[in-house]
């Protein structure tokens, strides 16, 4: 039961969305394909028994009538099948455009995404959202209306071959036995092996697929932060050591896919000997009236086709086991992505809003793990005002701010403060886009080119102003301190009313920092300052201490 409610976690909010009216459709389109699919099975089984007749009937002209009807019937299939496809991959596309779309944007509403990695409470959610979602639709939509065409094969040719096989009479012990329709029962005595069999030689294609997907997410998710820090790596002449790191998860791939072929060869080859001894039974079933002249050539071509199709639907389960395995991987792997981006993000602190003043009252921030961090007892500041956090190293300064802009749920206590807020962070991050966007991410205004050459101007960057509007990859072409100066470039095109500097000149020398911090004051006399201050200096301009206590 808890397996189906988290499928219907997954997949209900798209067929009950406004969008999902698109799906309805293409689901209405792709079922009536399917049902034409099935009819023309059906026909095909027919056509099968008429044809053979005339060959054994040797009749030219039964024949050659015939092959002209199978042409008709080949091209209508084929017309059938190419649509049936077509709009079964559309329906898939929507689907996880859709999904795709709606778990992104919760995933990055209100740093959800944030709390995620914090939390660590799953492996590669970037991955998960990128390909196992494309995983599951493909999948779903794939075991749904395969199941659908069994259902409906089942329905349409346990009818012909109930028909077609008569009775069995035979003897066994002195007592009469008589079977009706007995074909049908030794298809589902057959499906019914198949399925037990599938099931004993597949038992661990479910763990190894979970197995292989979080594997194959370890080695990319490894090789991007190469990608990231080649620097950093390079300085450090880490090649080698990250080379027997990289070696490290792939033996893990290699191990987990050498387990995977061990099964799937034993799969491979239990459903290589179940589908290819099909077609005995129904021979060895109908021989006996074939021999006698009670059944014709023709109506055993029809009988083993009809054999076929009822085992074939009936074998679902068995033939899907291994989908079914990697879908349920998959479900619980989606599943967890759900329940991350979806679940309250418990916390004791109150937040509210105030234009005119920061104020701070009775807060105390804990570790993850319930530590007691720190404690702010009663704190005010007012707009215009300059003030500074001076801490030793680990005492929580950087947790006091990430309490400040509601990403540290680890508190109790009320804080007021404005939405008008910037904060400066010592992590940056530059996307590769145009600088002029650059300057300003991630708020999406119109500036003139005049205010954004001047705030340059302002952060000893004017070297900058003839690439406003070239797209490079910021990140890693400008140094640590060209970076922290167009992060503060933004504070004099906002102008916001309040500004939080975290470490924000950790890379810059003290001159140009102190010149920079001046043409702050100058350009924003009444906006709030508060700022993590390691150097005398910057306590001489930020004058106004953030008493705490912390742990050292």
């Amino acid at each position: 039961m808890t397996r189906i409610n988290l499928l219907i976690r997954l997949v209900s909010p798209y067929w009950r969305s406004k969008e999902g009216i698109k799906g309805w459709g293409l689901l209405l389109v792709t079922f009536l394909l399917t049902s034409l699919a099935t009819y023309s099975s059906v026909y095909f089984a027919e056509w099968n028994a008429t044809f053979y007749n005339a060959l054994e009937s040797r009749n030219y002209d039964r024949i050659i009538h015939e092959v002209y009807r199978f042409i008709y019937l080949l091209s209508a299939m084929a017309v059938i099948g190419a649509n049936r496809t077509y709009f079964l991959v559309w329906l898939k596309l929507h689907w996880r455009e859709w999904m795709t779309r709606t778990y992104t944007k919760q995933w990055l509403k209100d740093n959800r995404f944030y709390h995620v990695n914090r939390d660590s409470n799953i492996d590669n959610i970037d991955q998960r959202i990128s390909a196992d979602i494309s995983i599951f639709t493909n999948e779903t939509t794939t075991l749904f209306f395969s199941f659908l065409d069994a259902v409906m094969t089942v329905g349409s040719f346990v009818i012909v071959l109930w028909n077609l096989s008569g009775t069995l009479d035979f003897e066994l012990h002195g007592y009469s036995f008589s079977i009706e329709g007995y074909l049908v029962y030794g298809a589902i005595i057959y499906a019914i092996f198949g399925f037990l069999g599938a099931r004993v030689v597949g038992k661990h294609f479910k763990f190894l697929n979970w197995q292989g997907e979080k594997v194959e997410a370890d080695y990319r998710r490894h090789v991007m932060t190469i990608t990231e820090h080649t620097e950093a790596i390079a300085f450090a002449k880490a090649g080698s050591t990250e080379q027997k790191r990289l070696q490290h998860f792939f033996a893990a791939i290699y191990s987990n896919a050498k387990e995977t072929m061990k099964v799937d060869r034993r799969f491979s080859l239990f459903t290589l000997f179940y589908g290819q001894g099909m077609f005995l039974p129904p021979l060895f079933l109908t021989l006996p009236k074939f021999l006698s002249g009670a059944i014709d050539l023709g109506g055993y071509m029809q009988i083993r086709i009809a054999f076929s199709q009822v085992v074939g639907s009936i074998s679902w389960f068995s033939d899907s086991y291994d989908l079914l395995m990697s879908w349920f991987a998959t479900m619980d792997r989606i599943g967890q992505v759900h329940k991350s981006i979806t679940d309250d993000n418990n916390q004791n602190l109150k937040l509210s809003t105030n234009l005119n003043a920061m104020i701070i009252k009775e807060l105390n921030l804990f570790t993850p793990k319930g530590q007691h961090l720190l404690s702010v007892p009663n704190w005010k500041m007012e707009r215009g005002e300059r003030c500074h956090i001076s801490a030793p190293s680990g005492s929580g300064k950087t947790s006091l701010i990430k309490a400040l802009m509601g990403l540290w749920p680890y508190a109790s206590g009320s804080i007021e403060v404005s939405d008008n807020l910037l904060v400066i962070s010592q992590r940056d991050y530059i996307p590769a886009i145009k600088l002029r966007d650059a300057i300003t991410y991630p708020h999406s205004v119109e500036i003139e080119d005049d205010l954004l050459i001047s705030a340059l101007n302002m952060v000893n960057l004017s070297n900058l102003s003839e690439h406003l509007d070239t797209i490079e990859e910021w990140q890693q072409l400008l140094s640590g301190g060209e970076r922290q100066r167009l992060k503060l470039a933004k504070c004099f095109i906002l102008k916001p009313s309040w500004l939080i500097l975290d470490e924000a000149f950790s890379a810059i020398d003290e001159h140009t920092a102190k010149a920079i911090t001046n043409i702050m004051f100058s350009t924003l006399p009444n906006s709030g300052f508060l700022c993590i201050a390691h150097n005398e200096w910057m306590k001489d301009l930020f004058s106004k201490p953030l008493e705490f206590k912390g742990r050292i």
